[in-house]
């Protein structure tokens, strides 16, 4: 079975220690590191570069994905819901998990996981509005999504309490569906997930040419979001303000260090990596990240056992 190694506490000069604020145990170690989806881009040249690089290494298998699942009508439209795994009589406890796709994807996504993970819990994925199998709904925000989702598992029959496993994109919704219904999502895992509210571009420590690309990024970022998934941005960022801090507990799987300067000199780089931690340990203050050698972006291919093995472990962390 694949292994990631967790990273050691980081203790940036100039700043209290990481891992002295609330339970978030987050490493440095080079430039780019931990920066998740959003620097990515950045160092990439601009969402489209970023896409064009994140495809899988022509050596891994992608599985075709057998749609077992059904449609789902809800205010007459199609939701493409494929749930797996044992219903009953389930572990003592044991939340189901929501498996929630990276941008303009959805259940097919989870070829390798979904059937994986149906071995010891009971699984769902889905399509979102307009994705895949389920039919769009216009002009829309991510807690409108997520209340299809919602209202197509209790169609068909499916109950909490749950744990939602997001890669990308898929992070958004996650964070906001934990705020929607907080009694009910008991835990996250984030694979290599976007943080668009991550705030730095604000950070006056930071050198003003870096918050203005980095700032420009995220705007063209979000403008492929949106159009892709037909969001209304400004009411996401609203959604997710609302949304953080998620308390829960969270386990963050990040790729390994790139070369990725953002600046020529280290110490600016160090600047910026410290202000990215700082931000996600008070967006995600119940969680822990996770270093996964040998992987791209798309991990949930790339190293399948791995992400199974944290929905594992984020099940035993959240069951009862």
């Amino acid at each position: 079975m694949a292994t990631g190694r967790s990273t050691p506490p980081l203790q940036p000069p100039h700043r209290r220690p990481l891992h002295r604020r609330p339970r978030l145990l987050l490493g440095a170690v080079g430039a780019g590191v931990l920066l998740g989806f959003a620097l990515s881009v950045v160092g990439a040249g601009g969402p489209e570069a970023w896409l064009a690089g994140r495809g899988p290494r022509s050596e891994i298998p992608i599985p075709p994905y057998e749609a077992r699942g059904r449609s789902v009508e809800i205010d007459g439209r199609g939701v493409y819901l494929d749930c797996r795994g044992p219903r009953t009589p389930p572990p003592a406890g044991q939340p189901t998990v929501l498996l929630e796709a990276g941008f303009g994807t959805g259940a097919a996504s989870w070829g390798f996981v979904l059937d994986g993970a149906a071995e010891f819990a009971r699984v769902c994925a889905w399509d979102r509005p307009g994705l895949g199998r389920s039919e769009p709904r216009g002009r829309h925000t991510p807690a409108e999504a997520l209340d299809d989702l919602w209202r197509a598992l209790a169609a068909a029959g499916e109950r909490g309490p749950f744990v939602a496993a997001a890669h990308s994109f898929g992070g958004v919704y996650a964070r906001i569906l934990g705020a929607e219904h907080p009694d009910e999502v008991r835990g996250l895992l984030l694979i290599d997930a976007y943080y668009p509210d991550v705030g730095i571009e604000a950070d006056p420590a930071l050198p003003a040419d870096f918050r203005e690309r980095f700032r420009h990024s995220l705007e063209d970022t979000a403008a492929m979001l949106a159009a892709g998934e037909d969001l209304d941005w400004t009411a996401t960022l609203a959604e997710l303000r609302a949304a953080t801090p998620f308390s829960g507990p969270a386990i963050l799987l990040s790729v390994e260090p790139r070369v990725r300067a953002f600046d020529p000199d280290p110490a600016v780089n160090a600047v910026i990596v410290a202000a990215f931690e700082a931000s996600l340990a008070s967006m995600l203050p119940g969680g822990r990240i996770e270093i996964v050698p040998n992987t791209g972006h798309l991990m949930q291919y790339e190293q399948p056992d791995l992400v199974m093995a944290r929905i594992r472990e984020l099940l035993e962390l959240t069951r009862g």
